[in-house]
């Protein structure tokens, strides 16, 4: 047992301190009181060294109180899960924590008011019912007993209590000292000392006792819920509430008329969560920590139409209503699967509702808005002569299928799909990784598609799994190739086959780099991903192998990369698809999940034994330690695919998994499972991005976070590992970092973009701002063109309309919600505009000042519109 002596810059000299996390952030608070200042200042905890050593202000002071020695001490005396808090000295004062803001009561609460020093209070649920009581020791030597009216206040009953005030007492607590389940009190001074069982009240308790594993043995700091009754009840363990002397460290629940437990959730100081179901309580409940499971299996939330039915080998997040909730789609033998996000971890199985249920041989799968509509369109590779098919989001989550005749249609043997704009046109274009070989799509608009596989040097010997990123930082998104040798060791015998970096130039033509980057592993690869695990600006890269060990390469900044696998401690599982890099415990760093699969039938290491995955915690200096013991999440199935999503808008990743076959190879198959995050609640901020001249589902977007001390970047993907695509969004963890400076948002169009004024635990919903756009009216509009620009203040947009005939403009309508405004334009003198080509007329040219304001949370379009 070690201390490090930390010198502060300036002295404290208050007299009374209590400790509570009073903002729900994972970081225990100190709220100190001054008995000379008359004031209350709260220090917060995170991290505490960081504000002890900067000598950092309090962010929160309440001035003008008290008035002589006093006593703090924090409790939730409302069940609102914000702890309140009591200050003892000239009287009794108590303040409300309104979502980690106190608020001296200004209203009256039912606690007497004497004029005179507090010596000592207890805090505890005297009579069961579920709500915190004061039993509360003047100066005078006489105590008094408030009874807690449900949240809304205190009555007084000292004279009904049968507590004897008529000694004079110097110090009084509070414990279960006949284990009967009520708390009792002593009251002792230097000539008398008495004790006082409590006989009244409700008979159903619970006696929560914590024993820490990772965390410290008593589990002081422990936060635990508890519900029941229809109320949460939430206590920290060893934090004391009594004014000057020590509670027992076990926790005390009253129940009231029940002694049914529906949850009890423990947070425990090394960031583990724990919770119980269905209790019955009996007096003392024992909780052990249990090593911290980060995710806990719901499956049970899946339907389940499609478990032992199928084999399941793609999946994708998306969102299929713009209700911001995610969805799932899933790609099987059989029948495919597209589960409906109903809110609060449910969904419904909807894919023949929405004409997505394609009854092919199902591999691949990716969402995007391919037409720039508003909508996330599907696009579904098929494999054993069964077409691809394509799937148009026509509004609401209804879907056509829009597979014409076309040879992207009709290829008999395509694994994976990927999606990126790699010419940068503003339009997502494919590549499909096939049997034979490879193709590459130009998406021209409107679902039409260019062949251009030769012409842009992406025809490539299959099979392949592809994953797009912007590797070089050079503005345009690059192609890696995971080469699959096949399903058996005797594939290999093909000779050297490598894994491949294509390098965009910027307009969709593409050169192998791999041997000069050196990344052409050539061990059976089945999967790929990019992330920058090491904070430093630009994308690493993670290769997952079956039967072979994986790889992990650090990118070294100047087009190579340095193979680090064995120094970093990622080497396995031998058998492997799909990698991720993922953030799942918000701390700030990127760390790795690699789904076990193995698709070889004579390899003793994968398909003969359970195929587990692996879960790596990033260890913040270029090491991952495996944390799969205690992951929560139990695979042994052979699982292809692997998806993240935040299915609950809690702000971390939760994890859905596409199972194939478990080791014997044959029906019935497993079904997929779906694992809710439930790690540490660091703090977090996420962000959904719109684009407007890049494509509108914005893949290929980079994000830098800019904290006092950590830069983060994340790129929105268009698929990765085998037939994966988690959902869009980016959510950042923050953890210690107290300080959001700004996030820089490089769109594909080139565009750069800082955002400021940003608050934590909150989602944000990013438009690309628009300069100038040219929008070309089609001939089937007749003439009738609606236009729909983001602002927010006061904007002036101006109009040019351009046609090689004269139109006739007679109203320009401007809509605001159901606010509808017709201008009437008179008509407007010619313009010829001279140069090449032919000659265009530029009529009505004029502006129009609208003032609107931002959504909240919304940041809408902020420049100007100018040609």
């Amino acid at each position: 047992m070690t201390f490090r002596k930390i010198e502060l810059q300036q002295a404290m000299d208050d007299n009374a301190v209590a400790v509570t996390d009073l903002n729900l952030d994972g970081w225990l608070d100190m709220i100190f009181y001054n008995q000379f200042r008359r004031n209350i200042s709260v220090v917060n905890g995170k991290p505490f060294q960081t504000q002890i050593e900067k000598n950092l202000p309090a962010v929160m002071k309440i001035e003008g109180i008290g008035g002589g020695f006093g006593y703090l001490a924090a409790a939730d005396f409302n069940n609102d899960g914000f702890e309140d808090l009591v200050l003892g000295a000239r009287d009794l004062l108590l303040f409300w924590n309104k979502e980690g803001k106190l608020r001296a009561s200004t209203s009256s609460t039912g606690l007497t008011k004497k004029g005179m020093n507090v010596l000592d209070f207890v805090i505890a649920d005297f009579d069961n019912d579920g709500w915190q009581d004061l039993v509360v020791l003047w100066e005078d030597g006489k105590a008094q007993v408030f009874r807690n009216r449900k949240g809304a206040g205190f009555e007084n009953q000292t004279t009904v209590s049968g507590l004897d005030s008529s000694g004079s007492y110097q110090a009084i607590t509070g414990g279960d000292y006949n284990r009967d389940g009520r708390i009792d009190l002593f009251l002792f001074s230097a000539r008398e000392s008495h004790y006082f069982e409590n006989t009244g009240g409700w008979r159903n308790f619970a006696e929560v006792r914590l024993v820490g594993n990772q965390s410290n043995r008593e589990g002081i700091g422990a936060k635990v819920e508890l519900y029941s009754g229809g109320i949460c009840q939430t206590r920290y363990c060893g934090l004391s509430q009594t004014g000057r002397n020590q509670s027992p460290s076990n926790l005390h629940f009253g129940l009231g008329k029940t002694n049914r437990i529906d949850s009890l959730k423990i947070f425990w100081p090394s960031g583990n969560r724990q919770d119980t179901f269905n209790l019955t309580s009996t007096g003392e409940l024992l909780l052990r920590e249990k090593g911290g499971y980060f995710f806990r299996d719901i499956s049970s939330q899946l339907p389940t139409d499609s478990a032992g039915e199928s084999k399941s080998s793609g999946a994708a997040f998306l969102d299929i209503n713009n209700d911001g909730l995610s969805d799932i789609y899933v790609s099987n033998t059989g029948v495919n699967k597209l589960y409906h996000n109903l809110g609060d971890k449910n969904f419904s199985s909807v894919g023949r509702r929405a004409g997505v249920n394609n009854a092919g041989n199902g591999f691949g799968v990716c969402a995007a808005d391919f037409d720039n509509d508003g909508w996330e369109d599907i696009f579904v590779s098929n494999s054993s002569n069964y077409p691809n098919a394509f799937y148009r989001n026509t509004g609401e989550g209804k879907y056509k299928n829009i597979s014409h005749p076309s040879e992207i249609f009709e290829l008999d043997q395509t694994f994976g799909v990927i999606t990126a704009d790699f010419n940068n046109n503003g339009f997502l274009d494919l590549y499909l990784s096939n049997a034979d070989s490879n193709r590459f799509y130009l998406n021209r608009n409107n679902f039409v598609f260019r062949e251009a596989s030769e012409q842009t040097g992406t025809i490539h010997i299959g099979p392949n799994a592809a994953v797009a990123a912007d590797y070089d930082n050079d503005g345009d998104m690059d192609i890696y190739l995971s080469c699959n040798m096949g399903d058996s060791p005797q594939e290999a015998e093909r000779g050297y086959w490598p894994n491949r970096l294509l390098q965009n130039d910027g307009n969709a033509k593409f050169t192998d780099v791999g041997q000069f980057a050196g990344v052409d592993d050539s061990l059976n690869s089945k999967g790929a991903c990019f992330g920058d695990y090491d904070n430093d600006g630009d994308l690493d890269l993670y290769v997952a192998n079956d039967g072979t060990p994986n790889r992990l390469y650090q990118n070294n900044g100047d087009g190579t990369f340095q193979e680090v696998t064995a120094h970093a401690g990622v080497k396995l599982p031998i058998a492997a698809h799909t990698p991720a890099f993922i953030d799942f415990n918000n701390d700030g760093y990127l760390d790795l999940y690699v789904s076990g699969a193995s698709y070889l039938p004579n390899n003793k290491l994968a398909a003969k034994a359970d195929q587990p995955e692996k879960l790596y915690l990033n260890l913040r200096n270029g090491t991952f330690r495996d944390v799969s013991a205690i992951s929560g999440i139990i695979q042994p199935a052979c699982t292809p695919a692997a998806v993240w999503g935040d299915i609950d808008r809690d702000g971390d990743y939760d994890l859905f998994l596409a199972n194939a076959f478990y080791k014997k190879v044959a029906p019935p198959w497993p079904a997929n499972a779906l694992y809710e995050n439930i790690s540490r609640r660091n703090r977090w901020i996420g962000f959904n991005l719109i684009g407007h001249q890049s494509n509108r589902s914005a893949i290929g977007a980079k994000l830098f976070l800019y904290t006092d001390s950590l830069l983060q970047m994340r790129e929105v993907n268009g698929g990765y590992g085998f037939c994966s695509q988690s959902s869009k969004e980016i959510i950042f963890g923050l953890s210690g970092n107290m300080f959001i400076s700004k996030v820089k948002i490089v769109w594909p169009s080139g565009t750069v973009q800082i955002v400021e004024d940003l608050a934590s635990n909150q989602y944000y919903l990013v438009h690309e701002p628009v300069y100038f756009a040219f929008i070309q009216m089609p001939y089937q509009s007749r003439n009738r063109l609606l236009l729909i620009f983001f602002l927010t203040g006061i904007s002036v947009i101006f109009l040019y309309v351009i046609k090689e005939t004269v139109p006739r403009i007679k109203t320009l309508v401007v809509s605001r919600e159901r606010k509808r405004k017709t201008i009437e334009k008179p008509a407007a003198a010619e313009r010829v505009k001279t140069g090449s080509g032919p000659v265009n007329k530029i009529l009505d040219l004029f502006s129009l000042e609208i003032k609107l304001l931002p959504y909240k949370n919304d940041y809408l379009l902020q420049h100007q519109i100018n040609p």
